[in-house]
């Protein structure tokens, strides 16, 4: 269900566009391809979003080990 409107609603968007501007309507065919471009645009904001979620809990997860340790988790010991 969500794929069909991640990707279903931009796809029936600019097709309904191209077939307005084909009837002549240019200005509400513009339109139409206009919105399918920002709600792509908007919904890989919102899947980049989530995914740097996972980012923040590893950094905050290494912040935590190195106020109890005094290292960062990721640096070599001394030789």
């Amino acid at each position: 269900m969500l794929l069909a409107l991640r990707v279903g609603l931009p796809i029936l968007l600019a097709l309904g566009g191209v077939i307005v501007l084909v009837a002549g309507g240019t200005q509400l065919g513009l339109i139409l391809i206009g919105t399918a471009g920002v709600s792509v645009i908007v919904d890989g904001y919102a899947r980049q979003s989530i995914s740097s979620n996972g980012d923040r809990e590893r950094e905050e997860q290494a912040r935590r080990i190195f106020a109890e340790t005094g290292r960062w988790p990721s640096a070599r010991r001394p030789r």
